[in-house]
């Protein structure tokens, strides 16, 4: 399970907060693949700007894929 869950526009939302340097755990990684393999959105975020970019990320793709 990642640290923050949540939906965003309607889809599984999976962030795994880490410090600079932190890493993911095989757990972890299983996770997010699972998530994304399902659907949702599942990233690491290391700062406030990691998730910015991301969502904005996401939106462009979305955008661009309907």
């Amino acid at each position: 399970m990642s640290d923050i869950i949540g939906i965003y526009k309607g889809r599984f939302l999976a962030i795994e907060v880490k410090t600079a340097k932190g890493k993911l755990t095989v757990a972890q990684v299983t996770f997010q693949h699972t998530v994304q393999q399902e659907g949702g959105i599942a990233f690491v975020a290391r700062s406030v700007q990691d998730v910015e970019d991301q969502l904005l990320e996401f939106d462009r793709f979305w955008r661009t894929t309907k």
